[in-house]
């Protein structure tokens, strides 16, 4: 497992450990939207980013919803980014999930990704931080596989994607409600998705071209999760 630069983990396997996202002057604001990034080129050819993100989503009925549709996205991801498909077998064990999975860009590039995410439901009573969300929260968290004898990396024919990533879905209200539509303010809570990713792409060391290479580093993932919790958050005429 790689270093969690927003994260503090204590020692163990992912889920049994404490997961406590970045506690800065611009997270301390659940209800306000806050994007990150940092992105670089690492000295062998390897380009690396780090994503943090806070989303709110005021439409959702509760974080278990949302909890949901991210779930639904991450076992459906090969129907949604490029063309993908999954190698292994997409099964659901008690919380755990493995995507293997192969992408055809658009530029004829191919990737290959091997990740292992766990999900669980927190009770807030065993929380010890002093946070005005709900007393329970949703975690996600995801960890490359290095190596696999089921399915073996091809480094001479694709490009290798390490991802790590931590989401957090929970319930707060807000501190200054909004008037809705002239109304009185709004108490209602809202739904807040916290998600941390560290992408990692390792350099081809096949003959490559810089289009494909460069389409590679968009951060699609993120943006598709977005897409389809707010579509299928849209009321429905």
């Amino acid at each position: 497992m790689s270093e969690y630069t927003l994260c503090s983990i204590q020692s163990g396997r992912p889920l049994q450990d404490v997961i406590y996202l970045k506690d800065d002057e611009q997270s301390r604001h659940p209800c306000n939207s806050m994007d990150e990034e940092h992105r670089y080129e690492a000295e062998n050819g390897d380009f690396c980013s780090t994503h943090f993100t806070v989303t709110q989503y005021e439409e959702a009925q509760s974080a278990k919803q949302v909890f949901d549709l991210v779930l639904s996205y991450i076992c459906n991801i090969e129907k949604i980014d490029h063309t993908t498909i999954r190698e292994d077998d997409g099964g659901d064990d008690k919380g755990v999930v493995q995507n293997r999975l192969v992408s055809t860009t658009y530029k004829n590039v191919k990737m290959e990704s091997n990740t292992v995410m766990f999900s669980q439901y927190y009770d807030g009573t065993l929380d010890k931080r002093k946070c005005p969300g709900d007393s329970g929260y949703w975690l996600i968290v995801a960890d490359f596989v290095d190596e696999d004898e089921q399915h073996p990396y091809l480094p001479d024919q694709r490009v290798r994607r390490d991802v790590n990533a931590v989401l957090e879905i929970r319930e707060f209200v807000p501190q200054h409600p909004k008037s809705v539509a002239g109304g009185l303010p709004s108490c209602k809570p809202m739904v807040v998705l916290c998600r941390w990713v560290q992408n990692r792409m390792h350099y081809p060391s096949f003959p490559d071209c810089t289009e494909g290479w460069h389409e590679l580093r968009m951060d699609l993932w993120g943006r598709a999760l977005h897409h389809t919790i707010a579509e299928n958050l849209r009321p429905r005429p």
